[in-house]
């Protein structure tokens, strides 16, 4: 038996994204319609779920008192969607991969104790998505889990904009603009964060902070500005290479670093 891959429609096949999951093979395609879909999302199977005639703005799935949407197959994509928490429990999140590699492209996420949560050494690789006015961390990647995260603007939220923790966890950060978080970038715990042409300001702590022996960090041209405690701090032994970034403006200096962490941080061109 070979599977010919298939289209399902929503509501047109079926009345609710869950309906047509529950019924889709590996390999399919769902195309989901203008509406709001009241629903939790149990992704559990390799396929791509879509918005199809509409836009992540009218196009919506919202959960309540539920995390929006759970990945836990080996493959898939979600693309062109808002995911939106509604609950009052500051506990659940827009979207946690919990296996395999998942692509997440022009979505909107909302509302949650965290944005993104990425763990148990899983992948995904984030474009063109707006994670916004969470209660927590916007995108917090941890347990060995990696991601690339591209283009995205990530804002407004009450906790860090993005948070890297965990040996084995190794995280890509290129062309995003994160503002208005507590922190902008913290990675922690020997995680390893490589970033580069970001554009992170306006936070009320650090614009980036590395932190702990173990952890590491390679920064390189970027803009860091108008942050609460500085542009890049490096502190408890954590290792960096910080060259080629524009450090102008931050309340409590440029560039920080303890006397722990002066014989493994590199800055030049600053």
């Amino acid at each position: 038996y070979v599977h010919v891959p298939a289209s399902i429609q929503v509501p047109e096949d079926f009345a609710t994204i869950m309906e047509a999951i529950d019924v889709a093979e590996n390999g399919d395609q769902i195309l989901v319609g203008p509406g709001t879909y009241v629903e939790s999302i149990i992704f559990n199977k390799n396929i791509s779920i879509s918005s199809h005639r509409a836009t992540k703005s009218n196009c919506t799935i919202v959960a309540k008192d539920a995390t929006a949407l759970t990945f836990c197959a080996q493959k898939g994509s979600l693309s062109n969607i808002t995911l939106k928490v509604d609950d009052t429990s500051n506990f659940f999140h827009c979207l946690v991969v919990e296996s395999g590699t998942f692509e997440l492209n022009g979505c909107d996420l909302t509302g949650g104790a965290w944005g993104i949560c990425v763990n148990n050494r899983a992948h995904a690789a984030v474009t063109g998505c707006n994670i916004h006015d969470n209660k927590g961390t916007g995108v917090n990647i941890y347990g060995g889990a990696s991601m690339h995260l591209n283009e995205s603007e990530i804002c407004f939220n009450r906790g860090r904009g993005v948070s890297i923790s965990d040996q084995g966890t190794n995280v890509t950060l290129r062309g995003c603009n994160v503002h208005h978080c507590s922190d902008g970038v913290y990675v922690y715990g020997k995680a390893h964060l490589f970033m580069e042409e970001n554009y992170i300001h306006s936070n009320q702590d650090s614009g980036v902070t590395v932190h702990e022996s173990g952890t590491t960090a390679m920064i390189r041209r970027n803009y860091m500005q108008r942050n609460g405690w500085g542009g890049v701090r490096v502190y408890s032994g954590a290792s960096a290479e910080i060259h080629d970034n524009d450090l102008q403006g931050n309340q409590s200096g440029a560039l920080a670093v303890d006397r722990l962490s002066q014989a493994v941080v590199n800055s030049a061109n600053n």
